[in-house]
């Protein structure tokens, strides 16, 4: 087995922190650019940092993210446990994929229609 150096269960926290410093990251961005007495950074994360501020979507993007991160934090801290718990998968990863869902598909097609037969793709109105 491999080692996964991901901490899933630690996304909403962090997720939480980006939202609350992306106007600080913009200033900085912002200053370093139009300050004509440094050189502006040519390093990748800098590089990278500059890219992503320049998205519109970027504080919805990650509040969206954040949202999902949440909804995912119970499930992912419940089964990181040696106890069985195979029994209550199904119905702990239902419910999961219902609260997902919600986002996306009209609640008289997820009371109507089994999880499971539901066509996302699906355009009707």
């Amino acid at each position: 087995m491999t080692f996964c150096s991901i901490r899933w269960i630690k996304n909403a926290p962090v997720s939480e922190r980006a939202i609350k410093i992306l106007p600080n990251l913009r200033k900085f961005v912002d200053e370093v650019k139009k300050n004509s007495d440094y050189t502006e950074p040519t390093c990748k994360p800098f590089l990278k940092l500059a890219i992503a501020l320049k998205d519109k979507f970027l504080p919805a993007k990650l509040a969206f993210f954040h949202s999902l991160a949440t909804d995912f934090e119970p499930f992912l801290t419940e089964f990181q446990s040696d106890a069985p718990l195979a029994p209550f998968l199904y119905s702990t990863l239902t419910l999961l994929l219902r609260t997902c869902l919600v986002r996306f598909v009209k609640e008289e097609v997820l009371s109507s229609t089994e999880l499971h037969l539901i066509d996302v793709f699906q355009k009707k109105g």
